[in-house]
């Protein structure tokens, strides 16, 4: 049984603690954070997290979209983050070596930028080596988060490449693996998150974790994003080990929102 996440940026912000209440039966509650800079859309902070918390008894999963996540990590520790996840991308150097990256993309139609028309292929062609990362910069961060007693995520992107994460894998809780790049909707499923899965479980357990999602036990979970739907592909991602989905669309706009959770959860829902 995978763990559900359901994102509120599906909510209806207008009726947040309501909308948050209908996913009570889900196991977290994910928070996606934009700054209009790593990705082009700017959504919320952490002043919505700490306006969740007294609400929900939800595990509160926090998905950092955004340049300099060190910046911002105190706030949304303070605000009731339990666990935090941020981008290597977020650490990847310029092409030109003048140092991080402030903007992942540079585009010239911000109406194209918003949609992703002109975007996914820059997004492809970023950070596919481990060079391109400051590594050092990624470990204090994890260990910014760590030493608060949050737990801590990397994220990847669909181009960035599994073994890009084999510095920092005895150190995290939980790998985010994007089906989708980040930042605007509209996207299909990739079906390459299946193998960069596959790849994870491989990674893990040759340093030694164990997947699953009991943090206690120093287990390493795997968290899918992006297109994720009861049916074949909820079916073949956990089979593959995933084990936590984060759903937007696919619940809150559910006929039935319990029903949607629990499909998911169980996985027994026909395409």
């Amino acid at each position: 049984m995978a763990l559900i996440a359901p994102s509120i940026l599906s909510a209806d912000f207008v009726n947040l603690e309501s909308e948050i209440k209908k996913i009570a039966t889900a196991d977290w509650v994910h928070v996606d954070v934009m700054d209009g800079s790593f990705v082009p859309n700017i959504t919320i902070g952490a002043p919505v997290v700490k306006a969740i918390k007294p609400v929900t008894t939800l595990f509160i999963d926090v998905h950092l979209m955004i340049v300099n996540p060190e910046r911002h990590i105190p706030d949304f520790i303070k605000a009731g983050s339990e666990l935090i996840t941020f981008h290597m991308e977020a650490y990847r150097y310029a092409a030109d070596g003048s140092g991080l990256l402030e903007h992942q993309l540079a585009v010239s139609n911000f109406d194209k930028r918003l949609t992703g028309q002109e975007t996914q292929e820059q997004w492809e062609e970023l950070g596919k080596a481990a060079s391109d990362y400051d590594i050092e910069a990624i470990k204090t961060t994890i260990k910014l988060i760590k030493d608060s007693g949050v737990k801590v995520g990397l994220s990847i992107n669909p181009a960035t490449p599994v073994s890009s994460l084999e510095s920092f894998i005895k150190d995290i809780d939980l790998v985010l693996l994007m089906s989708v790049n980040p930042g605007f909707g509209g996207q299909k499923f990739r079906p390459v998150v299946y193998e960069k899965i596959t790849q994870v479980v491989e990674l893990a357990k040759a340093n030694g974790r164990s997947i699953g999602t009991d943090f206690n036990k120093g287990q390493l979970a795997i968290e899918i994003d992006g297109g994720v739907a009861p049916g074949p592909i909820a079916q073949e991602l956990q089979a593959k080990g995933a084990n936590v989905f984060v759903a937007g669309s696919a619940i809150y706009n559910a006929p039935d929102i319990n029903e949607a959770i629990s499909n998911l959860q169980a996985n027994h829902c026909k395409a």
